[in-house]
């Protein structure tokens, strides 16, 4: 059996089992489509992502910081020097990104390792659907200047 008739059968299973038949459809039609492999408990990977253009905002994501309450994946703060990030709410997806890993390139050819945390949800009017909102941590791995901090054009991948 190859791996894609595999695929398409682990995506099968996992559609019986979801808890809402249309949202699974879409999971399992991306999945297929990029060949994405199944994980535990019966919810599908998210389609990973490559090179996604971004901007980058800065947040303070500690008690008393601009990012308000406590980050939506654990429901606690983190220090300012700890690489962590809000993804905009497509790219959040409901939670899936929660404590991966990203790559943030940025225009200087720098790169940054940072863990998701929190959503920027585009209800809001600061966070739009292509935001990586991320700790002065972040910034600093990026050898970002003080004085350009705040927004800047950078892209980002899944580790």
């Amino acid at each position: 059996m190859d791996t894609k008739h595999c695929i398409s059968i682990a995506l099968a299973v996992l559609l019986a089992f979801c808890s809402s038949r249309a949202a699974c459809r879409i999971v399992y039609e991306k999945s297929a489509a990029n060949s994405t492999v199944v994980g535990g408990e019966a919810t599908a990977k998210f389609a990973r992502i490559r090179n996604a253009k971004a901007e980058l905002t800065i947040n303070g994501f500690q008690r008393g910081g601009s990012g308000g309450g406590p980050s939506e994946c654990d429901g606690r703060f983190h220090p300012d020097d700890t690489p962590v990030v809000a993804l905009s709410t497509p790219w959040y997806a409901h939670g899936q990104r929660c404590f991966r890993s990203i790559t943030i390139r940025g225009p200087n050819g720098n790169s940054a390792t940072a863990r998701v945390v929190d959503e920027c949800d585009v209800s809001h009017a600061h966070c739009k659907p292509n935001i990586v909102d991320a700790s002065k941590a972040v910034w600093e791995a990026l050898k970002v200047p003080h004085n350009q901090w705040g927004l800047m054009a950078v892209t980002w991948s899944d580790d």
